[in-house]
């Protein structure tokens, strides 16, 4: 191990993404045989449990998406400007962080959060603690660890058969204490999706909520004082791009949501509450599968803030009035809706004004 020392450094921020370059230099004979250059940044992350997530020792609010790694018209072999451009989509936005889910990302995509400062949740595939799910965990955090936009690992998501028992307990801290060999400078948590008092939840660093209807986050919080909290999944208001009458023959979805959930309860939520770092949207691009609730030929998810081309949804607007620092005025639809002039409609404003 060598250790160095960077004399007034600059550090990265998701406001100033100042990355060092390290040059390594092998030599062989007084000759030089190979070279390296490793990307990194110089920063702190904290997680606290009662006042959130704290970056080179100020308070952030995480306002984050989960999104799967795909795209219209290339699938999951993304090309890497096409990986800026998503991050950018979700920048434009306010976002300030993105959660990989539910498995590593391309790596591009790291790089591109570390040259625009956004955060990133980076999540493991699969939790267990036999060698190929060691393996697995430890080839990923040695591959991304260098990256600073990385302020938080996932050991996985909704390991419905162990997360709400013993086992998972048992297998979230065994999965932890092997992990922190290789990274021990960030936290760990996993994305669970209900039994949060009993299993997985009882051990994670950081304890990852997924929907604030399965369960009281209030009353896991006393039970848990030293457990930091964080959204690692909340609903979004689903629909697809400017429809406001739904057409289930053209799975043609109007802007919907289940009671009491949705992009206005989750923010509301999550911002009321200091002790929670902050949440992450299922999810900020529309995405192949789970078309719920249509099926075949329906092909695509619509739970994205923005649809599979990255274009903004209506409800895009809600979260610039909350995230941005830009005057916003949306509203939808137009009073003259093709096919329903001289009835009554509906209008919604998004607006900060």
């Amino acid at each position: 191990v060598s250790h160095f020392k960077v004399v007034n450094p600059k550090v990265w921020s998701i406001e100033t993404p100042y990355l060092h370059t390290l040059k390594t230099v092998l030599r062989s004979g007084g000759k030089i045989v190979d070279t390296y250059e490793t990307t990194f940044g110089i920063r702190t992350v904290r997680f606290d449990p009662n006042e959130g997530f704290f970056l080179n020792g100020k308070h952030l609010k995480i306002k984050g998406t989960a999104d799967h790694q795909d795209h219209a018209g290339v699938g999951i072999a993304i090309p890497d400007a096409l990986q800026e451009f998503r991050a950018k989509q979700l920048k434009e936005l306010g976002s300030n962080a993105i959660r990989t889910a539910h498995n590593p990302p391309g790596p591009e995509l790291l790089d591109a959060c570390d040259r625009l400062g956004i955060l990133v949740l980076d999540e493991n595939r699969l939790m267990g603690i036999n060698q190929e799910h060691y393996d697995c965990l430890k080839r990923f955090m040695k591959r991304d660890r260098n990256h600073p936009s990385v302020v938080l690992w996932s050991l996985g998501n909704e390991e419905w058969g162990i997360e709400s028992n013993i086992k998972g307990a048992r297998v979230g801290s065994t999965m932890q204490a092997f992990a922190e060999r290789f990274d021990s400078s960030r936290a760990f948590t996993a994305a669970i999706s209900g039994g949060w008092d009993n299993g997985t939840g009882m051990v994670t660093q950081v304890m990852g909520f997924n929907y604030i209807l399965q369960g009281n986050i209030d009353e896991h919080h006393k039970k848990f004082p030293w457990q930091a909290g964080i959204g690692t999944e909340e609903s979004n208001t689903g629909g697809t791009r400017g429809i406001y009458v739904s057409d289930d023959s053209k799975a043609h979805m109007a802007p919907t949501t289940r009671e009491n959930a949705g992009t206005e309860a989750g923010w509301k939520f999550y911002s009321a509450r200091p002790f929670l770092s902050g949440l992450f949207y299922w999810t900020g691009f529309d995405y192949r599968g789970e078309m719920n609730p249509y099926d075949w030929p329906a092909i695509s998810s619509q739970y994205g803030i923005l649809d599979l081309c990255g274009y903004p949804k209506d409800i895009s607007y809600y979260l610039r009035s909350w995230w941005g620092n830009n005057p916003v005025l949306h509203i939808v639809p137009d009073w003259n809706l093709k096919g329903h002039v001289g009835q009554e409609t509906k209008v919604t404003v998004y607006s900060n004004c």
